[in-house]
């Protein structure tokens, strides 16, 4: 995968709001909670989920890395305005 357009995509990530994000994890099957030793559901730290994304993206096929690039895109144009 080529760095350039990974890095485009940790610093798109990185601008979207929370819930957009944890759309983009969802839409990659990345876990957001994961039980505790009391078997509550606590949420995954963030650092966590990020590299958890990242990973799935860099992973994907080209045609769903660039289906998911061409919806993140306009996303993030719309928030650095």
């Amino acid at each position: 995968m080529n760095e350039k357009k990974l890095e485009r995509f940790q610093r798109e990530l990185l601008q979207l709001e929370p819930i957009e994000f944890m759309g983009i994890a969802k839409i990659l099957g990345v876990e957001l909670f994961r039980k505790n030793e009391e078997g509550k559901e606590e949420p995954i730290p963030f650092e966590e989920i990020y590299a958890a994304v990242v990973s799935k993206y860099a992973a994907l096929p080209r045609s769903q890395r660039r289906n998911l690039n061409r919806l993140l895109r306009p996303v993030v144009r719309e928030l650095s305005k």
